[in-house]
């Protein structure tokens, strides 16, 4: 739903987000019934530009209040990504990082800046416009935060060098969370049974959701187990725990997946092409099989073990003494799963 529409006073069920929260408080709140209900057409305060202009408000207090307490803790770390948006234009988002007057640690994000190009002196060039027009100084950063690309972390041109000329002590920490990503995808690609088994899951993922008929066999089969209807998951190649995501969709859903695949097998669907029968054949022999179930059933201990640390190092609350007990318990998870 929109937050607003250009016209709020056209007859429509559904006015944004704004006037439909507005509507739905005042059933509750006799002087907002009364202002809504009585005041003039221009009176009531809910244009599009008064939205606006609310809007506004929220984000310059909110920004102002984050601000003080920033410079209330004196150092921060700054925290920096970009990604390209559905309008193909480069997004630089800045957060800054501090522990506050009570020695509790507060991760804020401020903004999104558009990035003209992707060279360490554009991201260091916004960087340090931001620092001036928030009126912080740039001397008293003591921590970077990027991923390992280049750009950023190159010791001799990239970002992070930028920064310590003029802020010594603002140390480069490669996301840690970002580092075991990439260490667990470069793992699954090292293993051609890995490769395969997760090919496995993404043609089970395609072939199901890509036809309306055969969504709807997978969903009545679900219905006929345990009455739920759970869907599968597609995988990134880049994003690890959406592997996860995947293994565990499938991990529950595999009675009502090989049920589904032998109606389709058996030609159950109205009109349906060899091609599609001699699909659900390949898959059903592909999963009922011990490699397959033994994959499954592994993967799903890996990825389940090692979930547990990411998300905690993705925590914006870690601290270090923890992160490392956790990061050693995995590696003896890892070696028992071994043994």
């Amino acid at each position: 739903m929109v937050f607003h529409f250009e016209d709020i006073n056209q007859d429509t069920l559904n006015k944004g987000l704004f006037i439909e929260i507005v509507k739905l408080v005042s059933k509750y709140d006799a002087v907002l019934a009364k202002h809504l209900a009585e005041s003039n057409r221009n009176e009531t305060y809910s244009s599009q530009k008064i939205q606006n202009d609310i809007l506004k408000c929220m984000a310059d207090e909110t920004l102002h209040t984050i601000l003080n307490e920033v410079k209330q803790a004196k150092y921060f770390t700054i925290i920096v990504d970009s990604t390209i948006d559905i309008g193909r234009i480069h997004q630089f988002s800045f957060s800054l990082r501090f522990v506050d007057q009570q020695g509790d640690i507060k991760e804020h994000f401020l903004c999104f800046e558009e990035l003209p190009n992707a060279t360490a002196n554009d991201y260091f060039v916004i960087i340090r416009k931001l620092m001036e027009e928030y009126k912080l100084d740039i001397s008293l950063c003591r921590g970077q935060a990027y991923d390992g690309a280049n750009t950023m972390s190159g010791r001799f041109s990239g970002l992070q060098s930028k920064i310590k000329d003029v802020s010594p002590l603002a140390l480069y920490i490669h996301c840690c969370a970002h580092n075991l990503n990439l260490v667990l995808i470069d793992s699954i690609r090292s293993s051609i049974n890995a490769i395969s088994f997760f090919g496995i899951l993404e043609a089970l993922y395609t072939f199901i959701t890509n036809s309306l008929p055969r969504l709807k066999i997978f969903e009545e089969e679900q219905k006929k187990i345990d009455g739920l209807v759970l869907t599968l998951k597609q995988f990134s190649e880049t994003r690890w725990a959406s592997h996860k995501h995947a293994v565990d969709s499938v991990y529950i859903n595999l009675p009502a997946i090989v049920t589904s695949l032998k109606r389709i097998s058996d030609g159950e669907l109205l009109n349906i092409k060899l091609k599609t029968i001699s699909e659900a054949q390949g898959l059903l022999f592909r999963i009922m099989n011990f490699k397959f179930s033994f994959l499954l059933v592994l993967w799903k201990n890996i990825l389940g073990k090692v979930n547990i640390l990411s998300n905690y190092l993705q925590n914006s609350k870690i601290d270090l003494i923890t992160a490392h007990d956790m990061v050693s318990t995995c590696f003896f998870r890892y070696f028992i799963l071994k043994k």
